[in-house]
C-alpha cells in the first residue's frame, strides 16, 4: 500500500491526515516542533473561531491603503512590516490587484461554504473526538464608533443576502451580547452561524488518531531519476513515502521551493495573544472588538485574547505597544474587567500563512505532491474542510466543492 507523508502538524496537516486515515490510507505526519512546544504554534494560540461570517477575503476594498496608513502608526493592530525581504513587495502588488469589490463577489460563496462545511465537521468531531469545546453560539462584533457600526451593518446586510443569520443591536440593547457581562459600545452585530472551539483540544484529539513524528525538520527532498520524490531528509533521518502533502503553514513557501524550485507568494501575518485561566471576565459568547481589532473567546482553557495582523518578516520580539493595544481594547469595551486581568499571563506569538488574494492554496502541485496552506486568519476555521477536500483529491474522488479558485499554482 502507498504511504502518504504530510509535512506540517498543525490543524491543516492533522485534519488532512485524519481524513485520509478514515479512508484506510497509510499516512504519517512530520512536525518540526516538540509535543510540548506551543509557544509559536499558530494552530493552538489562535482565537478558535469558526467563521462563516468571514466571507470577505483579506484582499478586500480599502485594505491596501488602510494597511499602509496604519503601518506608519506605532503600535497599530494592522499593517505591513517592510524590510529586506523582497518577497513582501511582490506579494503586495498581487494583493493590491485583488483588493476590490469584484474579487469579493467572486469569492464570497466559496468562503461561506468552506466555513459552513468546516462547522459541520467540527460538530461531528465534538461527538466522536470530543469534548472539544465546540460552542455554536454565534460571534458578536462589538463597535465602539458609529462609523464602524455603519460598516458592520452593511456587512450584516451582505451576510443576510448569502443566507446567514444575523442579529443587530444598538446601544439600548447591549445585553443581547451577554446579560451578565456589561459592555461599552454603540452597538454591534451577532453572526449567529459562527461558533468557536478550543484549539488545543482539537489538536490533541487529532494527534491521538494519526501517526505523528515530532521534532523533525525537513532538510531536503530525495528524488529518483524521473524526478519523483522518494524520501525526505530530516533531522530524524530519511523518511520514505509515495505521496507528499506540504502543510507547514508559513514554512510551506520554503518547502515548496526546496521540493520543486517554485516560489509561492506567501507571507506571515503576525499576531499576539494570551490565555487567562479562571478569568474574572467570563463572557458567554466570543466577540470581535471591531475598533481595536481584538478577538476574545471563552475556551475550556480560559479566556483567549488575541489581536494584531502585521504582514511580512519573521517572528521576533513582542512589540510592547501592540500588545498594550490589545489589552487597552479589552479594558475599553469591558468596564468590569479588573486592572489585574492580564497579570501573570504569558504572551503567545503566531504567524498566519497569508496568500495575496486571501484564499487558501489547496490542490495538486505534481503527480506525487500536494499543497495546503495560505489560510490566513481562518486556518482553524477551515482546517476540517481543507483536510476533507485534500483527502478527496488524493483518493481520486470528485471534490465536494469547486476548488478552481484555490489552485496552488495560480501565481507560480
Amino acid at each position: 500500500m502507498s504511504r502518504i507523508v504530510i509535512v506540517g502538524g498543525g490543524i491543516i496537516g492533522l485534519s488532512t491526515a485524519y481524513a485520509l486515515k478514515q479512508r484506510g490510507v497509510d499516512v504519517v505526519v512530520l512536525e518540526r516542533r516538540r509535543p510540548d512546544d506551543t509557544a509559536t504554534l499558530t494552530s493552538t494560540g489562535n482565537a478558535g473561531m469558526i467563521v462563516p461570517s468571514h466571507f470577505v477575503p483579506l484582499a478586500a476594498p480599502g485594505m491596501v491603503w488602510k494597511g499602509l496608513k496604519m503601518s506608519l502608526r506605532r503600535g497599530s493592530p494592522f499593517g505591513f512590516r517592510f524590510g529586506t525581504d523582497l518577497s513582501l513587495y511582490g506579494w503586495m502588488a498581487r494583493f493590491a490587484l485583488r483588493a476590490n469589490r469584484k474579487h469579493v463577489e467572486r469569492t464570497k460563496f466559496l468562503l461561506r461554504d468552506l466555513n459552513l462545511r468546516s462547522k459541520e465537521i467540527y460538530a461531528h468531531w465534538e461527538t466522536t473526538l470530543g469534548p472539544l469545546g465546540y460552542t455554536p453560539r454565534g460571534l458578536a462584533v462589538l463597535c465602539s464608533k458609529a462609523e464602524t457600526l455603519h460598516e458592520e451593518l452593511e456587512l450584516a446586510d451582505h451576510a443576510e443576502s448569502l443566507g446567514l443569520r444575523i442579529k443587530r443591536f444598538d446601544a439600548q440593547s447591549l445585553d443581547v451580547y451577554d446579560p451578565a457581562t456589561p459592555i461599552r459600545a454603540v452597538g454591534g452585530v451577532i453572526f449567529e452561524d459562527d461558533a468557536w472551539i478550543t484549539p488545543s483540544a482539537v489538536l490533541s484529539a487529532l494527534r491521538g488518531q494519526v501517526e505523528v513524528i515530532t521534532a523533525t525538520n525537513v532538510k531536503g527532498f530525495v528524488k529518483d531519476q524521473g524526478g519523483k520524490i522518494r524520501a525526505v531528509e530530516t533531522t530524524s533521518g530519511p523518511i520514505e513515502g509515495d505521496t507528499w502533502v506540504l502543510a507547514g503553514g508559513v514554512e510551506t513557501r520554503d518547502l515548496l521551493q526546496m521540493a520543486t524550485g517554485k516560489k509561492l507568494p506567501l507571507v506571515a501575518g503576525h499576531g499576539y495573544g494570551t490565555t487567562i485561566p479562571d478569568s474574572p471576565l467570563a463572557p458567554r459568547r466570543c466577540a470581535l472588538l471591531a475598533d481595536h481589532r481584538v478577538a476574545i473567546t471563552p475556551m475550556q482553557t480560559g479566556l483567549r485574547v488575541t489581536g494584531t495582523m502585521i504582514l511580512g518578516g519573521k517572528v521576533g520580539t513582542v512589540d510592547p505597544q501592540r500588545y498594550e493595544g490589545i489589552k487597552r481594547g479589552v479594558f475599553d469595551v469591558f468596564p468590569s474587567a479588573p486592572p489585574t486581568l492580564f497579570d501573570n499571563t504569558q504572551i503567545w506569538q503566531g504567524s498566519r500563512p497569508c496568500s495575496p488574494d486571501g484564499l487558501p492554496y489547496l490542490g495538486k502541485v505534481a503527480d506525487d505532491l500536494y499543497l495546503s496552506s495560505g489560510h490566513g486568519m481562518m486556518g482553524l476555521s477551515l482546517g476540517p474542510i481543507s483536510g476533507q477536500l485534500m483527502a478527496e483529491l488524493i483518493s481520486g474522488e470528485k471534490p465536494s466543492l469547486d476548488l478552481s479558485l484555490l489552485d496552488p499554482l495560480r501565481y507560480v
